[in-house]
């Protein structure tokens, strides 16, 4: 390709190039989702753990995540990560919308619970 050529085509590659480049300037990433509903209450969370842990049936004491803004495409406006103090320590993820369950499931790499710190839920009664 001769030299005139290039020299004809770098308007159109810079046209190009800033097009790409300004396309993201309004992009503010997941942290910029609000969620719609309030956050669950720490009795929503403690019941919802719970629940939980009787439903797949593991034993131990549920322990938990701090809460968290569940990301977009989740099921729901809010995350706390779920688990027994027994083995096998496999977390689960907990979404909420206000202080109901909607859905729970196995946690998987996009729910980020292996980073997680947990804390025991205080057994009723005390």
């Amino acid at each position: 390709m001769s030299c005139a050529r290039r020299w004809r085509r770098a308007p159109a590659v810079a046209v190009a190039l800033l097009t790409v480049a300004c396309s993201r300037l309004d992009y503010a990433g997941p942290s910029a989702y609000e969620p719609k509903s309030l956050p669950p209450t720490e009795q929503a969370i403690e019941r919802g753990a719970r629940d939980i842990l009787q439903r797949v049936k593991l034993v131990g004491t549920p322990e938990v995540s701090e809460l968290r803004k569940a990301l977009p495409s989740a099921p729901a406006d809010w995350l706390v990560c779920v688990r027994s103090s027994a083995p096998p320590f496999r977390p689960y993820a907990a979404f909420f919308k206000g202080d109901e369950l909607v859905d729970y499931r196995l946690a998987v790499l996009y729910d980020d619970c292996a980073r997680e710190m947990y804390v025991p839920l205080i057994a009723e009664g005390q």
